[in-house]
């Protein structure tokens, strides 16, 4: 399985549009707003999936959501 942001155009692709997540907003700091964007709330579903004891502390809600936004939102 391969996720791209352009078609690859190889056989037997199939393409499905996924639209980007809601990010939070630059310089956030705050966990209980950064923990409410779509996509760190995605971040936190995959960790937890991961590791069930995973539990956002306020460091880790900062980091989550730098990485969502430099990734644009994108769920994959």
């Amino acid at each position: 399985m391969s996720t791209s942001r352009e078609p690859l155009r190889t056989p037997g692709e199939y393409v499905c549009r996924v639209l980007s997540l809601e990010v939070p907003a630059e310089g956030a700091q705050d966990p209980e707003d950064l923990l409410e964007a779509a996509a760190v709330k995605l971040f936190v579903a995959r960790a937890r999936a991961v590791d069930l004891r995973f539990s956002p502390n306020a460091r880790s809600a900062v980091i989550a959501g730098a990485v969502c936004r430099r990734l644009s939102g994108c769920p994959f």
